[in-house]
């Protein structure tokens, strides 16, 4: 018999099991729920998965990135 059970985690994060078996959460990010796939592996959080989705995960990097190069090009105008 499958045991479909939605639940939260200490930090009030969503997550649904299935025969107490985790198979998806919800992103801290963008706060949709999304199977466990669609998430990186780590084995300092709930259950070895990141708090944020691959897709926010990605978005986050390019941001980064961006303001990186960003000030990059200021600090050699400024030289």
């Amino acid at each position: 018999m499958n045991n479909l059970n939605q639940k939260k985690t200490k930090n009030n994060r969503l997550y649904i099991e299935l025969n107490n078996e985790v198979v998806a959460l919800q992103c801290t990010s963008c706060k949709f729920i999304k199977i466990k796939e669609d998430f990186h592996k780590t084995k300092k959080h709930f259950a070895g998965i990141s708090t944020i989705c691959k897709k926010c995960n990605n978005e986050k990097v390019k941001e980064f990135y961006r303001k990186k190069r960003k000030l990059e090009k200021k600090n050699e105008v400024e030289a």
